[in-house]
């Protein structure tokens, strides 16, 4: 049967066909001006799938490169620092050669003391180089960035073998506290210190141990004039020497254990410090009674990744730690039957726990990273005691992959020594490396040699300053080693992105060929639908009546 065709019918196709042809031609439209085939989800959605894959890891790579090129930027800093033009290897360098020159017997006191001038002013070049900074934050503090790595500050040196090996000794025996020379205060030159009575005896040569009862002489201008108003007080169990007129003072500090660790039980005291009686007639210190020098150094502000606090809880036990820890570590005492120790240990702030059985009367407790160490046994240990080791962490690390990361800072005691402010003791201690090499205290002994006018302790030194300064190639090579791990993943992450930006202009970038060709022919499409609908809508009966 046949259909009658009204003039709605007609219409509503003419309308329905120039809405759809005109979609189309927005549509080509709007990539074109786009740039892109994919402008709504709806567009293709896998395709819209892929395009946030390839934007976000975009992104990501674009993170990482910002990382690396920070990161190079703290490492070229360093590198220029430590082996650049004007650089610290460059001040040792000239340090060894004005050594070398006054370590000869053609040089005399005023020859050396002129050199002395000149080697405090490396000194304090030193010290402004190891407060190197990047972008206002100080590379060779760890992670205290917001302040200077060091600060100039006055040194002690002993060359009598006495105090030395009481030093010493004291200090490597774990049942006594911490023992240390320092001093405060302010003055321009060595100030020499001799012990001139002991125990009431003023008689050269004769023995004694430090006390109030210790008189003393003292020297600011390299033992020419000696002053002999000094006192010597007691505060606590240190002695305090006070040479007045130098403007400094000389502790012997008998440090605590610490101040949140309980000491070994029972607690010994510091052994004393031995002092003999100087000959005022003999000008060296050489088999000459006791002599103390007062002269510079510079104390480390920034903090370490070698030491790890141990924090007891509810216990009378001393706990100390041994190993390598990467985070916070919780220990739990969970009981003692006399045949196993029970333990758990947690890695995430007591969160979750882990038990681990031990041999009862065990000292060193396994968990990971290190040992817990207690003091005495455990057997007295009650269930529910715990204990966090809590290590130092002064690496500030930069992401440079999804799994990569690199270190972009130093620590400065490391590298150039000085002193260090002991957290567990709160004491100043000699912040020697690994290798008992300290650049800050061999170079302020050099001064002091030069200032006293002692040609032996120049040369004695001079091994010292090699040693540092390989201590400072070395750290250099660290330094070098990671700029090249930069160079090469910042290539691996250009290739990376040049990658995914290709895959990503495939998935969702138009053809712009095609595109053309499509507006085109849509262009006509839309154009003959405009064209057949007006002429027939222009027929009607009445046309043929």
């Amino acid at each position: 049967m046949a259909l009658r065709i009204t003039q709605g019918i007609m219409y509503n196709s003419m309308v329905s066909s120039m809405n759809r042809n005109l979609t189309d031609l927005m549509e080509s439209n709007l990539q074109g001006s786009s740039g892109l085939k994919i402008n709504r989800p709806s567009d293709d959605p896998v395709g819209a799938g892929r395009v946030i894959s390839y934007n976000a890891s975009l992104y990501n790579l674009t993170t990482y490169e910002n990382n690396v090129k920070q990161a190079m930027g703290w490492l070229s800093t360093a590198d220029s620092t430590l082996t650049g033009e004007g650089s610290v290897q460059d001040v040792l360098k000239r340090i060894k050669t004005l050594a070398e020159q006054a370590a000869s017997e053609t040089y005399d006191g005023s020859n050396r003391e002129q050199i002395s001038y000149e080697l405090r002013q490396h000194f304090m070049q030193l010290i402004n180089l190891s407060n190197t900074t990047f972008e206002g934050r100080h590379i060779f503090a760890g992670h205290k960035t917001d302040q200077a790595a060091y600060v100039q500050a006055l040194g002690v040196s002993s060359y009598n073998e006495a105090v030395n090996s009481a030093l010493s000794a004291n200090n490597a025996d774990p049942d006594r506290p911490v023992m240390t020379l320092t001093a405060d205060g302010g003055s321009a030159t060595t100030v020499i210190i001799q012990i001139t009575e002991t125990g009431g005896n003023g008689t050269a040569g004769a023995t004694g141990t430090l006390g109030t009862d210790t008189r003393f002489r003292y020297s600011s201008d390299g033992g020419k004039t000696w002053h002999t108003d000094g006192t010597v007080t007691q505060e606590g169990d240190d002695f305090v020497l006070h040479a007045t007129q130098s403007g400094v003072t000389m502790r012997a500090n008998n440090a605590a254990y610490s101040t949140i660790q309980p000491p070994p039980a029972p607690q010994q005291p510091a052994s004393p410090i031995p002092v003999t009686v100087v000959d005022p007639a003999k000008d060296k210190d050489s088999d000459n009674g006791t002599w103390l020098y007062v002269r510079p150094t510079a104390v480390y502000q920034g903090d370490d990744h070698d030491t790890q606090v141990t924090i007891p809880y509810g216990s009378t036990l001393g706990a100390s730690a041994n190993g390598y820890f990467t985070r916070d570590v919780a220990v739990r005492i969970d009981g003692d039957n006399g045949t196993n120790l029970t333990y758990s240990y947690s890695l995430d702030d007591g969160n979750t726990w882990t038990q681990v059985t031990a041999p009862s009367g065990s000292t060193d407790l396994p968990i990971p990273g290190g040992y817990l160490k207690l003091s005495p046994a455990p057997g007295a240990a009650n269930a529910g005691e715990q204990f966090t080791i809590h290590p130092h962490r002064a690496d500030i690390n930069f992401d440079i992959g999804p799994s990569d990361s690199i270190t972009v800072n130093m620590v400065g005691k490391d590298i150039f020594g000085g002193l260090y402010l002991n957290p567990r003791t709160g004491e100043l201690e000699k912040a020697d490396n690994v290798s008992g090499v300290n650049l800050f205290e061999a170079v302020g002994d050099l001064i002091c040699a030069l200032e006293t006018n002692n040609p032996d302790q120049v040369a004695a030194n001079l091994e010292r300053l090699t040693a540092a300064m390989n201590v400072v190639l070395t750290k250099e090579a660290t330094v070098g080693g990671r700029e090249n791990r930069l160079t090469v993943t910042e290539a691996a992450i250009a290739m990376r992105k040049l990658d995914e930006s290709e895959n990503l202009s495939n998935v969702e970038d138009v053809d712009v060929t095609e595109l053309m060709t499509r507006l085109a022919q849509q262009q006509v499409a839309y154009n003959s639908v405009l064209k057949s609908s007006s002429m027939i809508m222009q027929m009607s009966l009445v046309n043929f009546l």
